[in-house]
């Protein structure tokens, strides 16, 4: 980890600047750690307060490639085998009573993915 944030703070790695605020979700360990119920809760919490959500996924063994629109803010458009299953879970989860106001993508380059949205 040290090495890695030194070559961010000479410059060989660029962090990104995304013009909205930003809560990341992760953990060294895969699967089984509790992230996806704990950013439904997250999204729940700031849809509560009637704000926009866009969760970004990686979307874990889907088939597709590039950037798939998993929910586009009125109904969830891809199965589970082109986005992944937890993309889907978290949309089924919260898009029936926030319609207009959550949308999911999913996208192994997490910086076009948050451009996109």
């Amino acid at each position: 980890m040290f090495i890695r944030n030194k070559l961010y703070d000479l410059g060989v790695f660029n962090s990104i600047n995304i013009p909205v605020p930003v809560i990341s979700v992760g953990n060294i360990t895969t699967g089984g750690t509790g992230k996806t119920p704990f950013t439904i809760f997250i999204a729940e919490y700031y849809l509560e307060k009637n704000l926009k959500v866009g969760i970004i996924s990686r979307g874990y063994k889907r088939k597709s490639k590039d950037l798939v629109i998993v929910c586009d803010g009125t109904s969830v458009n891809q199965d589970i085998e082109m986005s992944g299953d937890e993309p889907v879970m978290m949309s089924n989860a919260l898009l029936s009573e926030n319609k207009n106001k959550y949308f999911a993508v999913a996208c192994s380059d997490r910086v076009n993915a948050a451009e996109f949205m």
